[in-house]
């Protein structure tokens, strides 16, 4: 069924139109996500390990930026002859894309690449180059939490 604004029946209203509802956590898993928030906080601080970008995070970055763009470069000059290599091609673009957007995006968003807020902003843009929203993306999370 579909919802009734002001008497009028609305079809097809996009999922971002719907009004969220103000979600809580019940008490008991609020402090449950406290909780753990401070030991994953204390176990940052007792291995002095920053919450940040280290250099295997920038590698991986980086990897995954090109197992992206490499193949559609290959791709766009036309240089696979052959289906087989086209659709290899097609399989690393895939392998880069989840990298991007599982990884690099979701990283960012959650602020653990830079102490730079536009630096994780940046990054985290980079879900709307392989055809996400990250604004769309933070506005679930929000509604999730």
């Amino acid at each position: 069924m579909c919802p009734n604004y002001s008497g009028v029946q609305i079809y097809a209203l996009p999922v971002f139109m719907h009004p969220i509802p103000n979600l809580r956590f019940a008490r008991k898993q609020q402090d449950f996500f406290t909780l753990l928030n401070q030991r994953v906080s204390g176990y940052f601080k007792d291995n002095n390990i920053s919450r940040h970008a280290n250099t295997e995070m920038v590698f991986k970055t980086l990897f995954m930026f090109t197992l992206y763009a490499l193949p559609y470069g290959t791709l766009i000059a036309g240089v696979p002859t052959s289906w087989a290599g086209v659709l290899a091609l097609y399989l690393l673009m895939g392998i880069g894309l989840a990298g991007i957007g599982l990884s690099v995006m979701h990283d960012a968003n959650h602020g653990s690449y830079s102490r730079k807020k536009w630096v994780n902003t940046l990054l985290g843009y980079s879900l709307n180059l392989i055809g996400g929203h990250a604004i769309t993306w933070k506005i679930q999370l929000a509604a999730t939490r």
